[in-house]
């Protein structure tokens, strides 16, 4: 059964050009991971995602929210990972969030693969997820034979690790696991020695609260700290712990923004003013998350670090329009008493 079950799931996959695989849901391979889990939330090293903390049991044991779940269906979706830029020169965003939200992408893909699953398993039952439910993808990924948990927290193949998960939950049963993934890290600490914020162990545990993706993104208050003051143009996201992985070398892309976006540091800061523009531009981005006063924020505490006097000359143009009240009063505030030289 279970062999027929993969086959018919991957002449859907390779009809559509994708990489997946599906696994059993093991309550002992996804229990085991519950004191690794609560030890990091103890820890507070999920930083200001305080969800996280709330939702460790569907993480750990999903068959209590999904209790019809049998198996699950995980897919890889690609994206360009750019090239180092130099540092500063513009204003930085990651490789995922350049263009249209993987949500929306990823969301479609599965709605094609449910509705052939359906069809291919009368009476069968799925439910989606990318990155939107309380689900351990990487490991989910993991068990699936996708790939390894690199040192920098994410599925790593041979092929690199630029790409996003999504699946469906499946009333399917399936008997046995793909063929496991090898750990291909070895000693590499590459990740680790580049992250600027040492957000990273050799262990493979992430600090978000020293990581720079979550300080430009999650914490809302962009608050003051390593990651504020190690900040050199990262504005939303980071790739470096990608871009140095030597599985990464062979595929990254020209390190360039969509045409219609802005490319100078003046030219983002006014696409922030109010008016300017952010909302219409990037609806249907992953920069709409973050919003328009939080993404002005990160642009000037970046703009503190790499050029006071830029920082201060736009800070100034800023405050001329801006009517947010605690934005206008964290720039007065800068201004008065600029922030902790950088690291």
């Amino acid at each position: 059964m279970t062999e027929s079950v993969r086959s018919a799931l991957a002449a859907i996959l390779e009809a559509h050009g994708l990489e997946g695989d599906v696994a059993p849901i093991s309550r002992d391979r996804f229990a085991s991971r519950e004191p690794r889990v609560r030890e990091w939330i103890d820890s507070g090293c999920h930083g200001t995602m305080s969800w996280l903390a709330t939702s460790v049991e569907p993480r750990v044991a999903p068959w209590v929210e999904w209790p019809w779940a049998k198996s699950f269906v995980v897919v890889k979706l690609p994206y360009g990972l750019p090239t180092p830029g130099s540092s500063g020169a513009s204003p930085r965003i990651a490789g995922y969030a350049r263009g249209r939200d993987y949500h929306y992408r990823m969301e479609g893909i599965l709605k094609k693969l449910q509705s052939e699953l359906e069809t291919a398993f009368p009476g069968s039952r799925s439910f989606r997820f990318a990155d939107d439910q309380h689900l351990p993808e990487v490991e989910m990924g993991v068990q699936a034979g996708l790939g390894w948990r690199g040192r920098n927290t994410l599925l790593l193949t041979r092929h690199g690790s630029a790409f996003h998960l999504g699946g469906l939950l499946w009333s399917v049963d399936v008997d046995s696991f793909p063929p496991p993934h090898r750990d291909h890290c070895g000693t590499c600490s590459a990740c680790v020695d580049a992250c600027p914020t040492g957000a990273l162990s050799t262990t493979g545990c992430l600090d978000a609260r020293r990581c720079l993706s979550h300080w430009n993104i999650e914490d809302r208050a962009t608050t003051e700290g390593i990651p504020a003051q190690a900040a050199r143009g990262e504005v939303y996201g980071c790739d470096i712990c990608q871009q140095v992985c030597p599985w990464n070398r062979g595929i990254q892309v020209e390190d360039a923004l969509p045409p219609t976006w802005p490319v100078t540091w003046e030219e983002w800061v006014d696409l922030c003013r109010p008016g300017g523009g952010f909302q219409s531009l990037f609806t249907k981005t992953p920069l709409r998350r973050s919003g328009r006063h939080k993404t002005l924020k990160v642009l000037l505490r970046n703009l503190w670090n790499l050029s006071p006097s830029r920082a201060r000359e736009l800070s100034v143009r800023v405050l001329e329009t801006e009517t947010h009240q605690p934005l206008r009063e964290w720039i007065r505030s800068t201004l008065d008493d600029p922030p902790a030289k950088p690291l």
